[in-house]
Order: C-alpha cells, then structure tokens, then sequence
C-alpha cells in the first residue's frame, strides 16, 4: 500500500493509546505513559480529518487487540453513525505460525522487542472474531473482506488484484516490490518487529504452502491460546477471499501438527549418535598411553578443534537463507553477542564434563562406564523439573527410574564378573569420576535447552546445533592457552607434546565427537533433554555388543535383564514424547455440543481442564 502514492498509510495508529495512552487497555507499558493520543483521538484523524495533499484513499493496518473489545462500544459514535464509509479487512494467518511467532518474539528472540513474556491477548484472535461480529450486524455495513496469509504467499499478484477490487482500492502490480530499507510509514514505537519486512524487498510466489510448526514442546499458555484460536481462523478461513481460478478445495486448513515427526528425527540422531559414542569411545581407550596421559589438556585441545565446524556453518546457513521462502518464527541461530556469551558457559560445561569423562576411561570399560553415566537421565530429570518447568509425569517418572534400575543391573551384573576388562578399586574410582562428569553433563544439557530455547523452534535445528558446537570450539580455542598454561604451572597437568601418531589418532576423535555432539544437541532441541538423556542408554546395549565381537566379552544373564529393560524405557519415553493428547477431542466435542450456552460451556471446558491436568499428572 504504501507504494501506491495514491493511498495513505497509517500502520497501528490505535496501538499507542492502547500501551501508552491515559486510558490504555494494556499493562506491559503501565510505567511508560505519557502519549497525549486517545482512542477517539485516532478515530478522528481517521475517520474524519482530510486526508493528506495528493491522497484519495487511507489504509490503516492495525492489530485488533488495540481495538477490542474496549472500543467496540465506541465504535458507532467513532465512525459517526456511518458504518458504510469503512471498508473493513482481516489478514489471517494460521494460529500455530502466528502465535508461536509471537511467543518467539515476546519471551525468545526478545532483545529488540525487550518484550520479557507472553500475553494471550496479544495472538488478537478473539478481538479478531468481536469485530467481525460487531461489524456485520451493523446496518450499512460494507462487505467484510479476509485474506489468509498463505494465500497471499501463493499467489501475490492475483490475491492483490481481487483483494485491492473487493476493498476499492487501485492495485498496481509495482506495489509487490520496494527497495529495502527505512520506511517513513512504518516508523513506530516497536522495536524489533519489523526488521524483516525493512529488509526485505517485495512479495514473491512461494514455492509450496509450508506446514504449521509443532507445538508440543511449547508452554501451556501457548497451546492453550492456539487451541483457542483454532474454530476462529477455520471459520474465517471457510469465508476466505480467493484468487481467480482457484479451486474452493485447493487449500485445506492443515490439521494440528503430528506430534510423532520431531520424535522420529529425534530417535535417528540418538541412534547416530550412539554409533558415533561407541566408535570414538572405543578409539580413545585403544590410543590411550600411560607415556602421554593428559586426560584435561587433552579435552581442551579436543573442544578448540571443533572451531572448525565454523565455515561448514556458515556454508550450510547460507544455503539454507536462500532457499527460505517464508519469513516465519523458526529463525536460525545467528553468532549474535548474546549467543557467543551462552556459548561460553557451554564450553564451560562441556570441558569440565569431557575432561572428568576423558579421566575415567582407564578406569573403567567402555560398557561399565557407558552404563554408570547413563544414570544421567534421572539427573536430568531432576534438572528439567525446576529449570524447564517439566511437569511430574506417571510416563517419564517411569522411563527415567526404568531407566536407572536397568543401569544399576547391568552396572551390577558386570561388577564381579571375572571377564569384565575392568575391576577392583580403580573400578570403584571409575565409577566415582563417571558419575561427577554424569552430574556435569546431565545439567550442560538442561542449560542447552533453557538459554538456546530458540534451537526447539528453528528452521534446522541441527544447523542450529552445528552453530553451538563451533561455538564452543571458538571459545575453547580463546581460552585454551591460559587454561593449559594453568594446568601446567599450577603443577596439577604439566603439559607435553603429544606424539605424532597420537595427535592424528585424536584428529579423527575429534571429528567424530563434533559430529556426536551436534547429533545430541539436534535431538534435544527437536524433543526433551530427558527423552535423549533416556535415549542414550541405548549406548550400553551397543558398547556391549562391541566388546562382545571384538573381545569376546559375553554379558552375564543379570545384566542382559538390564539391557532388556533399557529398551524399554528408551520405548516408554518415545511414547511419552510422541504421543497424543487423549483429551484433546473432548474440547471439541464440548465446544459443538454447548453451541451458544455460555453457562454450559464455561461448565464443560471447567471439566475439561480439571481432566487435562489430572492427565498430565498421571502422564496423559
């Protein structure tokens, strides 16, 4: 609109003294208010005032929250009685990419915004639906018209056309493209809202319709204001301006996304990562030597070689920006300052956990030692409840204890069997130094999902991953002098130069544990860091059957009953993250069968409830 000089553009005029006005609606800016503009103020300039020298026509965008419902009862003296001299329009767009957009950019990608949490309110579709039932039972009333933004993304030119005809406005196909860069229109209050539309340089047909995000992963609020929204976007989707041409049924409204599609991805980077744990694990005790043991220098210099997983970044981000097709809330990571700082405690984490890891492997078999550290699903249980808010579930609470019972056995099992490779008090010290890197590693990767919270909602998020990991190894290379000089003048590692043949040993282990370490992290961010924790157990079943091949290690029968019990707790754990919510249908069925009783339905929907969270409680 804005490109057509004939039209003048007023963007979100309501919005001011609905955050910043004396009689404003919200409270995020209740300490910021000091506008002299009112509702009735806006109304005026755009309802009333003349239009400024050159322009025939006005379009004013706002979000329908500044306007409802608080000014509904306003609205007939606002327009002057006159509801005809108005056309109104909606864009609509798919509840589960618009509000978890919001969420993202409220409680996430926040820096800009300075937005510190997400408000129901703000997803606008209830104020959506009061206006558009307030409007068409007025008398007069011009033709409502709605777009859906997919639409708009399939099929620029044609969808324009008919919108600018059916609001009477002249279209130009000129109005698809600008020049990027500052827009006098769109100067605002808001920060951090519009960077993508002032960068951007038009309107361009999309390939295919991309599907709705999955929403399981996010806060109960997010879902439940989705759930709302839904029979509100499919009734104004049924009604939907169309392009010419297009079928009716051409578009479907997409269905809430399965929840089995980011499990499944999940459970194929744990089990390449399992294979990549055995491998390098496997390598590190046969290339380990008493003449150069440096088990801290050695997890130092291992983390700084993952730096150059950097370029491959870059190389894969750049890839993945040109082939975006859709500006939508699921941003990959950038090597934002914010980003390089949680980084640096990554790093932290994970030389502290590698190194103690790195030590206890002389200590222990590959098996014993992957079966005492996968007590860490219990650990990061215990993480998860108060840093990610999991909720106490009968599932999980079942898969985490199936999880640590079934180590202890194998752990016990192998303990005194005289054809275990390690034993005796080295064993017992083995153990300790596993369960302190455990411990360590158990809360790195809670603190992964709570301060990389964007990764859960990425484009790729194993290009996300791949990001942190070079990250990591960027701020070990910074750190990595002083931390081995440290080490070496301190008395407590005095460095040496490892032998030739050792140092391409470990070239080809650092590859394989950058290459572990994105596949984790990938699967944390696509499910829960208690499914992989979980999930990683699978590791003792592999080590074991390496020792076996290649050592003619034969497990004892007690411990084969742990390893039966690790499949099924990586099996109970999938179900819990992959399956449905068996209440979900129950809303639907409430809200078809209440119709327009307020009385029952607020009663069904507070039955809902109470039955929702009594099935999240005893695991769904």
């Amino acid at each position: 609109m804005v490109e057509n000089n004939d039209i003048e553009v007023v963007h979100e005029p309501f919005g001011v003294p609905h955050y910043w006005g004396s009689e404003a609606a919200s409270s995020r800016n209740a300490e910021d208010r000091r506008v002299a503009a009112t509702f009735s103020s806006v109304a005026q300039r755009l309802w009333h005032d003349p239009l400024k020298s050159g322009k025939k026509y006005l379009f004013s965008k706002n979000l329908t929250y500044y306007f409802a419902p608080h000014c509904i009862p306003s609205m007939h003296a606002m327009l002057g009685g006159d509801y005809s001299k108005v056309v109104h329009s909606f864009i609509i767009r798919h509840p589960a990419k618009a509000i978890v957009s919001l969420y993202y950019k409220s409680c996430i990608d926040n820096e800009k915004t300075g937005y510190t949490h997400f408000d129901p309110a703000e997803a606008g579709y209830t104020s959506m639906r009061d206006i558009l039932d307030h409007v068409e039972q007025q008398k007069g009333c011009l033709p409502v018209v709605i777009i859906d933004a997919d639409d708009l993304l399939e099929d620029p030119e044609g969808l324009m056309t008919e919108y600018c005809a059916a609001v009477g406005l002249p279209f130009k196909p000129s109005m698809l493209s600008w020049t990027p860069g500052p827009c006098e229109e769109l100067k605002s209050p808001w920060t951090g809202w519009t960077d993508d539309v002032l960068a951007s340089s038009g309107i361009t047909k999309r390939a295919k319709r991309s599907l709705p995000p999955s929403i399981e992963e996010l806060p109960q609020n997010v879902r439940d204001t989705i759930a709302e929204a839904m029979p509100i976007y499919e009734r104004m989707f049924a009604r939907r301006l169309r392009p010419p041409g297009a079928s009716p049924d051409a578009v479907v409204v997409p269905a809430s996304p399965p929840a089995t599609t980011a499990p499944l991805v999940g459970s194929l980077l744990i089990f390449s990562s399992v294979l990549i744990w055995v491998v390098y694990a496997e390598m590190l005790q046969n290339i380990a030597s008493d003449e150069w043991n440096k088990p801290y220098t050695l997890a130092i210099v291992l983390k700084s070689s993952w730096v150059f997983l950097l370029p491959l970044w870059y190389v894969l981000h750049t890839c993945q920006e040109s082939v975006q097709t859709e500006i939508t809330f699921r941003r990959p990571l950038k090597p934002t300052l914010k980003t390089l700082q949680l980084g640096l405690l990554m790093m932290v984490l994970t030389q502290a956990a590698s190194a103690t890891w790195i030590a206890s492997l002389s200590l222990t078999s590959v098996s014993i030692n992957t079966a005492v550290y996968n007590v860490n699903p219990l650990l990061v249980y215990v993480f998860s409840i108060p840093l990610l808010k999991q909720p106490l579930t009968l599932t999980s609470m079942l898969a985490v204890l199936g999880a640590m019972i079934a180590t202890s056995i194998v752990a016990n099992g192998t303990r005194y069997d005289s054809s275990s490779p390690t034993g005796g008090e080295r064993g017992i010290q083995g153990v300790v130094t596993v369960l302190a890197s455990a411990t360590i590693y158990s809360f790195k990767e809670v603190i992964f999902k709570k301060v990389f919270p964007s990764v859960s909602v990425s484009l790729t998020p194993f290009t996300d991953s791949l990001l942190v990991v070079a990250i990591i190894g960027f701020a070990s290379v910074v750190t990595m002098g002083p931390m081995i000089a440290l080490l070496h003048y301190s008395g407590f590692e005095p460095f040496e130069v490892p032998p030739i043949e050792l140092t391409k040993s470990y070239g080809l282990v650092a590859l394989l544990m950058a290459a572990y370490q994105t596949c984790l992290l990938a699967a944390i961010a696509l499910t829960t860091p208690t499914f992989v924790a979980v999930g990683a157990m699978l590791s003792v079943p592999a080590s074991i059957t390496y020792d076996f091949f290649a050592r003619g290690y034969v497990v004892p029968v007690l411990s084969r009953w742990g390893i039966v019990g690790i499949i099924l707790s990586f099996g109970l754990s999938s179900h819990r993250v992959a399956g449905r919510r068996p209440l979900q249908p129950v809303l639907r069925m409430c809200d078809e069968g209440c119709g327009h009783a307020p009385r029952r339905e607020r009663r069904c929907r507070q039955r809902f409830q109470i039955g929702q969270r009594q099935a999240s409680r005893f695991g769904g």
